[in-house]
């Protein structure tokens, strides 16, 4: 089959993706809440601090609560983040022109395809990147893969 650049050549499931999505989405959700109300509880305790009326360990916990509820928040938007990332992989698209096969047996270096051998497919992606900015000659592409990593 022929394919152009962009072309859909499969999808992966995308529920799992979605629902991790969601459940990121509302935990940064919950964690902005508490840190609203810790904000508000730290603001509380710094009049009252100025006034007397709160002793200082109070005060304290009060702010270490507000600490915590930003680090949570943080989190759960980084979490949010790396979930919205996993979904986007859920679409496999083609990135060049080109005839793609089903259960072909072909030969990588006479076609002059680049193996990525056991790297993860992100992580192949990002060093194919690199390595055409230095080369667009195959066999240098396929060296730069094959060299044992430090």
């Amino acid at each position: 089959q022929i394919v152009k650049a962009g072309d859909l050549l499969f999808r992966i499931d995308p529920a799992q993706f979605q629902a991790a999505l969601r459940a990121a989405e509302a935990s940064t959700r919950t964690n902005q809440t508490r840190l609203d109300l810790a904000a508000q509880e730290q603001k509380r305790g710094q009049e009252m601090r100025g006034s007397g009326n709160i002793p200082e360990s109070v005060f304290q916990q009060r702010n270490q609560a507000f600490l915590e509820a930003q680090a949570n928040l943080d989190q759960s938007k980084a979490e949010f983040e790396r979930a919205r990332i996993n979904l986007g992989y859920t679409d496999i698209t083609a990135p060049i022109g080109g005839k793609v096969g089903r259960n072909v047996e072909v030969d990588d270096d006479a076609l002059g395809f680049v193996a990525s051998q056991d790297l993860i497919p992100q992580k192949a992606r990002i060093l194919l990147q690199l390595a055409l900015t230095q080369t667009s000659d195959p066999a240098n592409v396929q060296a730069m893969f094959d060299r044992p990593s430090r």
